[in-house]
């Protein structure tokens, strides 16, 4: 497998990359859909400590959001395309985290 050349998979990547924006952006919706009416009715001190603070739609898209880990699919589409994962989490830190 390592003498062959490495996929282009650049098209792939640009979907996946779309397909996660749309995902997170939604997730982010859905979370001030659900925090922001509670926070107006009961404050921030009460969302955070009191029985009311974690609903349960909340914690489903607290689920969900970790089932949606960008990095689980990255490190699929690298090796489809023969990247080496360490050289594609450096890139991304070193992107992401500045």
């Amino acid at each position: 497998m390592r003498t062959r050349p490495a996929l282009k998979l650049n098209g792939l990547f640009m979907v996946h990359n779309f397909c996660l924006t749309v995902v997170s952006g939604s997730l982010l919706v859905l979370f001030a859909q659900q925090l922001i009416p509670s926070l107006y009715r009961h404050g921030l001190y009460e969302n955070i400590c009191g029985a009311d603070g974690w609903t349960q739609p909340l914690v489903v898209l607290y689920y969900v959001s970790r089932i949606e880990d960008p990095e689980i699919s990255a490190s699929l589409l690298t090796r489809i395309a023969q990247l080496s994962y360490k050289v594609c989490r450096v890139n991304r830190h070193r992107i992401f985290d500045g």
